[in-house]
C-alpha cells in the first residue's frame, strides 16, 4: 500500500483528493495537514510514501517541500497548485519536489503522479504553452546525454528523481562524498547552478524515461 499525506488549507480539496485516494485498492491516506508546519510534522510522525503538498497555503508549500526532502525520510513530494507558470516548477525542482500537478487536472492524473513518484520517478504535468516548458529547460542543450559518462548519467538520474546525494550512493553502491563530487562535475558540464537545472537537462535528455 503507498501511504499518502494530503497537505492544504481547503478542508474541501483534502475531503476531495482524500476520496479519489481511497478509491484506490494500493493506496490509503495515513494523514492530513492544513499548513506547512503541520504538514512536516506528520511526515516525521508517519513517514508517509507520498506527500501532496499545496504551494499556497500558511507557512508556505516550499518552505514544506524542503523541510520535508531534507529530513530523508524517503518521502516523495508531489506539488499541488493552480499555478502552471514555470517558476513555479523551478522552484518546486529545486525545493526537493518530485512531482508537480495543477488544480483542476483529472483525478486520474493525481493518482498516476502518485504511483510514478512512489516508484521512485518525477512526474511534472503542467498546462504551460510549449514556450513555456522550453523556458524552463532551453539552456540545457550542450553537451548531449551520450557524452556524459554512465556513472554521470547514473547520478543524474538519482538527482533529478529527488533522491539525496547519500540514497543515491546507496543504490549506485559509492560514497556519498563521490556522488557529491559527480554532481558537483555535472554542474560544471551542463553549466546548472542547481538541481532544478539538473532536473530540467534529464527530462529534456530523455532520461528519466530510462
Amino acid at each position: 500500500m503507498i501511504s499518502v499525506l494530503i497537505a492544504d488549507d481547503h478542508p474541501l480539496l483534502r475531503e476531495g483528493v482524500a476520496a479519489i485516494i481511497r478509491a484506490q485498492q494500493d493506496m490509503r491516506v495515513v494523514c492530513e495537514a492544513a499548513d506547512a508546519d503541520s504538514a512536516v510534522d506528520q511526515c516525521m510522525l508517519a513517514k508517509p510514501d507520498v506527500a501532496i503538498v499545496d504551494l499556497i497555503m500558511p507557512g508556505r508549500g516550499i518552505t514544506a517541500i524542503e523541510r520535508i526532502a531534507r529530513a530523508n525520510l524517503g518521502t516523495r513530494v508531489i506539488a499541488l497548485t493552480v499555478h502552471d507558470e514555470p517558476e513555479y516548477l523551478r522552484a518546486v525542482l529545486a525545493a526537493g519536489g518530485s512531482g508537480y500537478v495543477v488544480k483542476g487536472a483529472p483525478g486520474s492524473e493525481l493518482v498516476e503522479a502518485i504511483r510514478a513518484v512512489s516508484r521512485g520517478e518525477s512526474y511534472i504535468r503542467v498546462r504551460l504553452v510549449d514556450d513555456g516548458l522550453r523556458e524552463v529547460t532551453r539552456r540545457f542543450t550542450a553537451p548531449s546525454a551520450s557524452n556524459l559518462s554512465l556513472r554521470e548519467r547514473e547520478v543524474l538520474v538519482g538527482v533529478a528523481r529527488g533522491f539525496t546525494s547519500r540514497e543515491v550512493a546507496e543504490r549506485l553502491g559509492l560514497k556519498a562524498k563521490t556522488v557529491e563530487t559527480y554532481r558537483a562535475r555535472l554542474q560544471d558540464k551542463l553549466g546548472a547552478t542547481n538541481r532544478a537545472a539538473l532536473v530540467a537537462y534529464a527530462i529534456r535528455s530523455g532520461l528519466l524515461k530510462e
